[in-house]
């Protein structure tokens, strides 16, 4: 007789599962990391956060002349830049944006350490125009020039140089800013911020 096979025989195999032919998701980026950014960017990222919680606490009627989207934008801007400002452009920016608040009774005032370094030149406007107005003692070779006009200084025009101190003392008070303006014009990281910096020092053209 035939031998006979007591194994029970296999069943039909199962059908292979269909494959997921589409792409898996990418992955999202890992969030940029706040210690992998250098101290003195948080430092100054840390204080663009206080000034905007506090102007918004603090003052009695912010927004009513610039609206709040604007300062939360101006305020976004100038912190994705920190890295590629210096802190003396920094400082000046956000004298400008509580500037353009239009409160003449709210400003940011420098610190101490802008004050630091100042030209030997006292400058002075006579109607709507500077003229060389005064040296301290040591400095007689600007006797000569004494009442001739400044036209500009390392070739950018004083109208330009007035724009830029008008945007960090009151945009909205001509009159006010001419005033005041005027020291601006003997501090280096002013004239540095706006734009007189490609030259090692600072030529008075009259």
């Amino acid at each position: 007789t035939a031998c006979q096979n007591n194994e029970t025989p296999a069943s039909e195999p199962a059908e292979p599962p269909m494959e997921n032919t589409q792409p898996e998701p990418a992955a999202p980026p890992e969030p940029e990391q706040d210690s992998e950014l250098p101290q003195r960017e948080k430092d100054w990222m840390e204080d663009i956060e206080f000034l905007r919680t506090e102007y918004k606490k603090s003052h009695l009627d912010p927004f009513y002349l610039c609206t709040e989207e604007e300062f939360d934008w101006k305020l976004d801007q100038l912190a994705g830049r920190v890295a590629e400002l210096s802190d003396n452009d920094i400082t000046f920016e956000i004298m400008a944006i509580i500037a353009g608040m239009g409160d003449v009774h709210t400003a940011a005032l420098e610190p101490a350490y802008v004050l630091d370094e100042t030209l030997a030149v006292g400058v002075r406007y006579f109607g709507e125009r500077l003229y060389l107005y005064g040296y301290p003692k040591g400095y007689e070779q600007f006797e000569l020039h004494l009442m001739q006009e400044v036209v500009a200084i390392n070739g950018i025009d004083i109208a330009y140089l007035r724009k830029k101190a008008e945007s960090v003392l009151d945009p909205h008070n001509v009159w006010h800013t001419k005033e005041n303006a005027v020291f601006l014009y003997r501090l280096p990281a002013f004239l540095d911020w706006a734009g007189c910096d490609y030259q090692e020092g600072y030529t008075f053209q009259i």
